[in-house]
């Protein structure tokens, strides 16, 4: 990626705060996070997320942001085994 489009994308984002709206969300969730993610690792992004929505679940991957590309059969057994149940 680019950095002036990473930079552009960061800038969009930067002022959401969605935070009070985060506990409405009533379908089932799996919060993907990378042990090696310093963009939204697990402690203070991840964490949060699986702590305010109702029922969230984890699955923590051997990745950093992009688990699709670097953790991809990780990514899909956690996947598989979210959407089985």
């Amino acid at each position: 990626m680019e950095a002036a489009g990473y930079a552009g994308c960061a800038a969009a984002i930067r002022g959401m705060d969605l935070a009070d709206r985060i506990s409405g969300i009533t379908c089932p969730v799996l919060v993907v996070t990378g042990d090696q993610d310093t963009s939204t690792p697990w402690t203070g992004h991840g964490e949060h997320l699986v702590g305010r929505i109702p029922g969230a679940r984890h699955a923590a991957l051997s990745a950093a942001h992009l688990a699709t590309l670097e953790a991809p059969q990780a990514l899909a057994a956690a996947l598989s085994s979210f959407l089985a149940g």
